[in-house]
């Protein structure tokens, strides 16, 4: 039996038929269901809509991460811990930047590399990682990158190697080290059995909605069909009411799931419409930050923005750590957040970069006569300021009339 691709214009209706699909499928026993999402999201959503078409424990949640590292355990005997977990390569892929000679175009003036040097470096060896090219010789002789000017080949060469050194210094063995996510990928895929016995009680597998596959994770379903298992899989489409075929590209708002769209049509999916009344369009809301605030460069502020809190975190850190660096006590430097769960999340990230930090929540930022008045400056510098602003500043103990 051919997988199955259920598309609707509403992502709930489309998994809503997948799941009708998988419960034909599946004996009435635990986990005999599982939905393969596309990252650790909250899968209350899922869970729901099972209700409808069987019992809470026939259905199991995993990602593509979770059922590899479910195959190479029930099988192999290999625990997740032998895994490099992402805090460990960040950290790699830091010091792999940091020790960068000059003439990169990742290599730092400074002591440490910025945040936003760290992250491209982390794209590049993800996007090396998963087209398999994991040893760093391989780079110059694959012929996929034949076409890239021999400058940028010889910087992906040079960025690998300083992980590759990087990777194999941290070890506690060198000959044994922590694998990587694509090594794990790899093992699974080219050992049937292990998939086979990571899914013996496994009816049917359905795939959550989402835009595309990296060539591991195709890889990895076209594994899952070659096993007894029934797939299933999903996908919001704006043109889903016209019954779209598989053998034509997609137009419009949806060309953004074209990736995926090809290779279900590699892998032999057939389409299937479910028919909704709900549209697309509440579903395309993506939240745009604001950009920037004036900075406050007259006041001898430095103002820096990151794109995600996970950014901003590294990048308070990676700041802390060039400073103590520098020279400076570790008692002269404050990191004032807007609550408790920032304090907190800051603080475990210090600490995992060796600063000898520690936590004073006493109170927020604003509510320090300080802090104050460093918000009320803000306000005026910007322009937003009213009478009242300028009589609180005024009548602060920190301001002289």
């Amino acid at each position: 039996m051919s997988p199955t691709l259920h598309v609707a214009t509403d992502p709930a209706t489309a998994l809503d038929a997948a799941f009708a699909d998988a419960a034909s499928h599946a004996e009435p026993l635990p986990e005999r269901v599982c939905y393969l999402t596309p990252s650790r999201e909250d899968t209350d959503v899922a869970r729901e809509l099972w209700t409808t078409h069987g019992t809470p424990l026939q259905l199991q949640t995993t990602t593509f991460d979770g059922l590899v590292d479910q195959a190479l355990e029930r099988h192999a005997f290999e625990t997740r811990e032998h895994a490099l977990s992402g805090e460990q390569r960040q950290r790699l892929v830091e010091q792999a930047v940091d020790s960068l000679t000059d003439g990169h175009p990742l290599a730092t003036n400074g002591a440490y590399a910025g945040a936003g040097a760290c992250q491209q470096a982390e794209d590049l060896l993800s996007l090396l990682e998963f087209a398999g090219l994991t040893a760093p010789d391989a780079i110059p002789v694959d012929d996929r990158l034949q076409s890239l000017p021999d400058a940028i080949t010889t910087a992906l060469h040079e960025l690998s190697t300083a992980f590759d050194r990087e990777r194999t210094i941290a070890a506690t063995d060198p000959t044994d080290r922590e694998t990587l996510r694509s090594e794990r990928y790899e093992r699974v895929i080219d050992d049937s059995s292990l998939l086979e016995t990571a899914l013996t009680n496994t009816d049917a597998i359905v795939i959550g909605p989402q835009p595309f596959f990296s060539p591991l994770e195709r890889r990895l379903l076209d594994a899952v069909i070659a096993t007894d298992t029934t797939l299933i899989a999903t996908l919001p489409l704006a043109t889903a009411a016209s019954e779209p075929s598989l053998a034509e590209p997609l137009t419009g708002v949806d060309q953004g799931a074209n990736r995926a769209w090809r290779t279900y049509r590699q892998l032999g999916f057939t389409v299937a419409a479910a028919s909704d009344a709900a549209g697309l369009a509440s579903h395309l809301y993506r939240y745009r930050p604001d950009t920037a605030p004036p900075t406050l460069a007259a006041a001898g502020v430095r103002w820096e923005t990151y794109p995600t809190p996970v950014h901003e975190e590294r990048g308070v850190a990676r700041r802390v750590r060039q400073t103590l660096a520098d020279g400076h006590d570790p008692d002269e430097l404050l990191i004032a957040t807007d609550g408790p769960d920032t304090s907190r999340t800051l603080y475990e990230t210090c600490r995992s970069y060796g600063i000898p930090a520690t936590v004073d929540q006493s109170c927020s930022v604003a509510e320090t006569e300080l802090g104050s008045v460093v918000s009320l400056c803000r306000t005026i510098a910007e322009g937003g300021a009213t009478l009242e602003t300028v009589r609180q500043l005024t009548a602060t103990p920190l301001t002289a009339p």
